[in-house]
């Protein structure tokens, strides 16, 4: 998470304001939410599984590559009042804006917080956002800006709960989930520099 330390007064703002950033127009939800036939219906039935013991399959990880592709073609062509609320985080993170941030400012700074998480918005359009959500947790902590594949969700320590068996079905599907995610490793980061990017410097390059 140490990419996002400088972000961290546009997170503060945006929290102030995330009640307030608007929805972008009815052709770009359109667009953003369409698509994605195959790899969406192919991993979508049903509940999604517990992937701290279920290895996650080759439809997972192309349905999590295929929102996340719609996610950035929307960031690299949004609205204009979506582009103008990039172009001014950007110079926030920039320390290119010395004065008080108006509550208008902010609401702009809501909105691009919003757009860096907009692969959440395309999930939820598509219908599939909760088997999206535990797919994305999963993906993102293995590969990526953020990976780290060494690190326990349980802060280093073992719950009284987790039992050797499950400790083993955990390394098990880690080690297949690396193997799966490896050979997208490349396209799996640039795209969340194109989308998370947003909140460090603007839209992000491949």
């Amino acid at each position: 998470m140490r990419i996002f330390r400088k972000t961290f007064p546009i997170l503060a703002a945006a929290i102030l304001f995330s009640g307030c950033g608007h929805s972008p127009n009815g052709a770009a939800e359109q667009s953003a939410g369409s698509g994605g036939g195959a790899a969406a219906s192919a991993a979508k039935q049903g509940p999604a599984p517990n992937f701290e013991t279920t290895p996650l399959t080759q439809a997972d990880v192309d349905l999590y590559i295929d929102v996340m592709t719609a996610a950035a073609n929307y960031v690299k062509n949004p609205s204009a009042n979506d582009r103008a609320a990039m172009d001014f985080a950007a110079q926030v993170t920039a320390g290119k804006v010395t004065t008080a941030i108006s509550p208008a400012q902010a609401q702009m700074l809501a909105r691009t917080a919003v757009l860096a998480q907009y692969d959440m918005e395309v999930a939820k359009q598509r219908g599939i956002l909760a088997r999206y959500e535990a797919i994305r947790g999963e993906v993102e902590g293995l590969v990526g800006m953020m990976a780290c594949p060494t690190c326990g969700g349980d802060g280093g320590t073992t719950p009284v709960s987790q039992t050797s068996s499950d400790q083993t079905a955990r390394q098990s599907a880690q080690k297949i989930d690396l193997s799966l995610l490896q050979p997208h490793s490349a396209e799996i980061t640039s795209l969340q520099k194109q989308v998370r990017g947003i909140m460090m410097s603007g839209q992000q390059s491949h």
